[in-house]
């Protein structure tokens, strides 16, 4: 017989690494909205500035998730998070209305909620639970 470990190889977002990924992936993906913003829409410094500023916070919460700073990783990724979704959302819900809101903002509401929820809801896999090479 084979052993097979492709079903022992599995991605544990609950590790610290993996979640300080996570918040790296995200706060380079919000960078990259504010810049978009700024290059392609008239008006778009603020969007700049937002991106910027609350990109580097959830680079940060990487940073202390990397160094095993488990709290005040969560806590600064999660503080990004709260207020690029909420933001998003006031102004795309509240404010233009749905049929107004740009491509852009309604993929960083998805992009927010997913890495708010994978980092909020991870959890550690027992070893009894991963399936055995058959």
């Amino acid at each position: 017989m084979e052993n097979d470990t492709r079903n022992q190889t599995t991605t544990n977002v609950s590790n610290p690494y993996m979640k300080s990924r996570l918040l790296c992936f995200y706060g380079l993906a919000v960078i990259a909205c504010g810049a978009y913003r700024y290059f392609f829409a008239p008006g778009g410094e603020k969007g700049l500035w937002f991106g910027l500023v609350m990109g580097s916070i959830a680079l940060l919460g990487s940073l202390l998730l990397a160094k095993d700073k488990k709290a005040a990783g969560l806590l600064t990724g999660f503080l990004s998070i709260t207020f690029v979704e909420g933001w998003f959302c006031w102004e795309c819900f509240v404010i233009k209305g749905l049929d107004q809101a740009e491509p852009r903002q309604l993929l960083m509401i998805v992009v927010s909620t997913i890495t708010g929820l994978l980092l909020a809801f991870s959890r550690k896999t027992s070893p009894s639970h991963q399936q055995k090479p058959g």
